[in-house]
């Protein structure tokens, strides 16, 4: 039986659509594989670790700038925030190798990408990205979803570590917790694309533009 992109029940799925559970399963065999995670991360182009370094950083300064409760954690509290959002980048990273194994099978890792050619192909492709309604324009209903359950997740595991960490004021109700959840959600949606610019700048993808 097939699935529909939301993940019911129903007839064949285009050709061009995803089944939402196909897509998750396949994201947690990834996840839970030998090695796990860091098993895939080891592979991971140098290209790719820059454009997520440089990802980070940019919303490292952005919390900085917007959020009084990030700016009073001590270091070692700002270590461990960055840390989980850290993770939830190379979680919209590897959703992006799911999403490969089931639309490009057998497509091979590639070449070494040039760095500065990828950071500009990311660039552009974020370009206009950063309002909600066109944040994921484009993109395949069961990547919408799984970007959304990613960040409802990940935005609660990082609620239960900052309280376990001792800095539970920054997700209290005087804290910033929404504005973290848009955070975790704009770092998955970018681990994603940092997925889609690899695969644009080796031509294996010639959608969006």
């Amino acid at each position: 039986m097939s699935c529909d992109p939301a993940g019911g029940p129903s007839g064949p799925n285009p050709p061009d659509r995803l089944c939402f559970s196909d897509l998750w399963d396949c994201f947690h065999r990834l996840k839970a594989g030998p090695g796990g995670v860091n098993r895939l991360l080891e592979q991971v182009d140098p290209a790719v670790i820059f454009v997520r370094r440089q990802v980070l950083q940019d919303c490292l300064k952005g919390l900085i700038r917007k959020s009084p409760s990030f700016r009073a954690l001590g270091i070692e509290h700002k270590k461990v925030l960055g840390q989980r959002l850290s993770n939830v980048v190379w979680k919209g990273y590897l959703l992006g190798l799911a999403f490969q194994e089931l639309v490009y099978p057998g497509a091979p890792r590639g070449r070494l990408v040039d760095r500065a050619y990828m950071t500009g192909l990311f660039r552009r492709l974020m370009d206009g990205r950063s309002e909600p309604s066109a944040s994921v324009s484009g993109l395949d209903q069961s990547v919408v979803r799984a970007l959304a359950e990613i960040q409802n997740l990940e935005s609660m595991r990082l609620e239960d570590q900052m309280v376990a960490a001792g800095a539970g004021a920054i997700v209290g109700p005087k804290g910033d917790l929404p504005l973290l959840r848009s955070a975790v959600g704009g770092l998955a949606l970018m681990g994603f694309m940092i997925w889609v610019a690899q695969r644009k700048a080796l031509g294996q993808i010639t959608t969006l533009d």
